[in-house]
């Protein structure tokens, strides 16, 4: 059901034009209309037929935003009703791409979860910055080819999986055709955790705590239910690293999250399990992995320090620092300082 509704949804917003965002924004805030009106939803007037890549209409949620929705792996469940406003939040505005664009002409991968077996039906893009060309649909065998046809593109990046189903990654381009012979995303899990200001929401052991107050700003073109905005993550087992990602970063630990480009304001406290049994004390630094073509926290498929942290004093788990910590939800990897 998630699969057939989300896939619906990414085809449907392909060929919408920007003009029609503000008329129809608020046909979004309800199940049914995600069936019947998604097409109402435009993308970034900057992209074509992105299906989802980067979207300037939000959900901000103060007051403990919606309710309701399953219970994830250790989080609280929902109850009541859930109607995200359409509203300005907190979403940094966009930095402008100076980059010289590239001509993109042709991608090929196979996509791949943690246990290496394909992925199928799941959306690929080639996007830069500036435009979005249409995506394709990987096979029964993971499989999936773009046709670009040697279009110019502004830090042109590979992105596959939803935010939803599976974890979702951008990995640069530097060449008119690559071939990713192993693009790795794990599977999130079927059930997440309520995401509300003043409480924690866990999910395979990451907690994501947001102090009372806190604004959440949902992408509600593609989660725009409570089932679809509740926080989901995954461990990236270690060789498993999502395509694209720099070695040279020395990330040792990574978790793909959902629902991907959600903002706080303010930033929300993260703390996972201490997999690696870094010595207590420890002092850490996280990353976050650029997914939107706004590039508010991190360059456009790159990865850049968000926050400091530390393993707490038991050794048990690590967390960010006091004044610190994750304005958005994107995958996340952590190191030793």
């Amino acid at each position: 059901m998630l699969l057939r509704k989300n896939q619906n949804r990414n085809l449907r917003l392909q060929n919408q034009k920007s003009n029609l965002r503000g008329v129809l924004v608020g046909l979004c805030s309800s199940l049914l209309a995600a069936f019947t009106l998604a097409a109402g939803c435009s993308s970034d007037p900057n992209e074509t037929g992105s299906g989802g890549d980067s979207t300037t209409t939000s959900s901000a949620t103060g007051t403990g935003g919606g309710s309701g929705g399953s219970g994830g792996s250790g989080g609280a469940g929902g109850g009541g009703a859930c109607e995200p406003t359409i509203q300005d939040g907190c979403k940094p505005a966009p930095m402008n791409s100076n980059a010289a664009p590239i001509t993109i002409d042709k991608i090929e991968a196979t996509l791949l979860d943690e246990t290496d077996a394909p992925v199928a039906e799941q959306l690929a893009y080639a996007c830069g910055v500036d435009i979005c060309p249409p995506p394709a649909t990987s096979g029964s065998d993971g499989k999936v080819v773009l046709s670009i046809g040697n279009k110019m593109l502004k830090q042109p990046a590979f992105k596959y999986g939803d935010g939803l189903l599976y974890g979702k990654f951008a990995a640069p381009l530097t060449e008119a055709s690559t071939v990713f012979m192993k693009a790795y995303t794990p599977k999130l899990p079927a059930t997440g955790a309520l995401l509300a200001e003043g409480q924690a929401a866990t999910s395979n052991g990451v907690t994501i705590t947001l102090e009372s107050g806190t604004v959440i700003e949902h992408d509600v073109l593609l989660y725009d239910t409570c089932e679809t905005q509740a926080f989901r993550a995954a461990l990236i087992p270690a060789g498993k690293e999502p395509a694209g990602l720099n070695p040279a970063l020395g990330l040792e630990i990574l978790y793909a999250v959902g629902p991907v480009d959600t903002f706080f304001c303010p930033a929300a406290i993260v703390t996972i399990p201490n997999t690696l049994g870094w010595t207590a004390g420890t002092a850490v630094e996280f990353y976050v992995h650029g997914l939107s073509v706004g590039q508010e926290h991190a360059a456009y498929g790159e990865w850049a320090k968000i926050s400091d942290g530390a393993v707490s004093a038991d050794g048990m788990s690590i967390s960010t620092s006091a004044g610190g910590g994750l304005p958005v939800l994107s995958a996340f990897g952590v190191k030793k300082k």
